[in-house]
């Protein structure tokens, strides 16, 4: 039951629908406890007023998500790691010329991973499904990443080396 649930409960927890129902609730509630009623629809919009500026976002990011360092070749092969896997970081699709790109921060991650591979040696496999919109029969990500990986690496045996998940 719960999995069924869960988009609606998160839909009803992140922003801005808790913020609007704390308005909603105060302005409800200001008809029987005035004072209490319009503190709380005040909190809520202060709230979603936080929740919309640039530098509460900034510092909720910087607080809560941590940043980790790019590996480095000869870390990889202390470690044994056996392949570099780069993670998808979505697709461009409906472009006027009608091909598939790849997204600037999936492009990034292709470049670190094609120059991990280059110095390390290890091969690499990339994955990626067709995104939120996609069709089933449009290229995901990981096909489309296939040939831009092989030509980054310059490599005879590149295509050999290119795996997709």
């Amino acid at each position: 039951m719960l999995p069924e649930l869960k988009p609606y409960l998160t839909a009803l927890v992140m922003p801005p629908t808790l913020p609007l129902l704390l308005v909603l609730a105060g302005l409800v509630l200001a008809q029987r406890k005035r004072r209490i009623g319009l503190s709380l629809a005040w909190l809520g919009a202060l709230t979603l007023w936080l929740l919309s500026a640039n530098a509460p976002a900034v510092w909720l990011h910087n607080t809560l998500i941590p940043s980790y360092a790019s590996a480095q070749p000869a870390a990889l092969q202390q470690a044994q790691v056996q392949a570099i896997v780069i993670l998808g970081g979505g697709v461009e699709t409906g472009l006027p010329d009608g091909v598939t790109q790849l997204k600037r921060s999936a492009l990034d991650r292709l470049r670190h991973g094609a120059e991990l591979s280059r110095a390390s040696g290890l091969p690499i496999m990339a994955t990626g499904g067709v995104g939120w919109g996609g069709k089933s029969a449009s290229e995901s990500e990981a096909e489309v990443t296939a040939p831009r990986r092989a030509r980054r690496l310059r490599h005879p045996s590149a295509l050999a080396r290119v795996g997709i998940a």
